[in-house]
């Protein structure tokens, strides 16, 4: 019957539908609604001259439904058009942060607000002058920690000329400490946040400053206490307590210097990371 190719016909039109673009399916639907109101149109006419025809209650029931799937395609055309443009709202806008060397117990993120172009120039200053520190004062020190050991001592001058090495590389520490911590990080609240970022341990509970600097000070009262006691010690005890005992020490030594040079290399990475965030 002609009803039945009528449904055929819409429902090829609607799978059609369905499957265009979205600038084809809104010019589609208008043309469907101009061909439904030309059929009405002509509906009327038929009924108002006694040719009842295909003017009956399933021809105008069909008309609406055609109208209705005309509009339903707009719409659905529409909602295309738009999630083109739309970022979707499922998307995972986590920025992952790069790892770095070491497990730092607080590990250094972005920024943690955006900042005007004068106080980039101003944090990446600061962090300038945290590196300086740390390559020149850190590094030269970590270097002389190498240096230190046991062995034979050849008279208690040498020992006084070792211990006050010892004590030069204390202070070269103490003036990082006071570089960083006191005269950047200290005057620029601001930006303490971000600046102890930097410089937090490479391990929960380390102070890398107090780690370095114990063993250096154990290194150098065993070196006073045995040049001390020099002149009363005959010639295998000194050979004992230099090559034995202070040996010790000076292994404990190297491994802070190891732990300390590792720790600025993970403050450099840190900083780098963190200029990257600035750009």
């Amino acid at each position: 019957m002609w009803w039945q190719a009528v449904d055929d016909i819409a429902a090829n039109l609607f799978a059609w539908l369905i499957s265009a673009k979205g600038g084809d399916v809104i010019g589609v639907a208008v043309l469907l609604v101009i061909g439904v109101a030309t059929l009405i149109r002509w509906h009327r006419r038929q009924r108002a001259a006694k040719k009842l025809g295909m003017a009956s209650l399933p021809f105008i029931a069909l008309c609406f439904a055609v109208a209705l799937l005309a509009v339903a395609g707009g719409a659905y055309s529409l909602g295309l058009r738009f999630s083109d443009k739309a970022p979707d709202a499922r998307t995972d806008t986590t920025t992952v942060q790069p790892g770095s060397q070491l497990p730092p117990p607080s590990q250094p993120t972005k920024p943690p607000k955006n900042y005007f172009p004068a106080e980039k120039i101003e944090l990446g200053n600061l962090l300038s002058g945290i590196a300086s520190k740390l390559n020149n004062e850190g590094l030269t020190a970590a270097a002389e920690g190498y240096r230190y050991s046991g062995g034979q001592f050849a008279s208690r001058e040498e020992l006084l000329e070792n211990s006050n090495r010892v004590l030069q590389t204390m202070l070269l520490v103490e003036a990082l400490r006071r570089g960083i911590w006191d005269d950047i990080i200290l005057k620029n609240p601001r930006y303490e946040h971000e600046l102890n970022q930097i410089v937090s341990p490479a391990r929960s509970g380390m102070n890398p400053i107090n780690s370095f600097t114990a063993p250096l000070e154990a290194y150098k009262r065993e070196l006073d206490l045995l040049s001390n006691k020099w002149g009363g010690l005959d010639e295998e005890t000194r050979r004992w307590i230099s090559s034995d005992l202070i040996g010790n020490f000076a292994n404990n030594v190297h491994a802070s210097s190891d732990d300390f040079k590792g720790w600025i290399q993970l403050c450099n990475n840190r900083i780098d990371d963190m200029r990257e965030a600035l750009r």
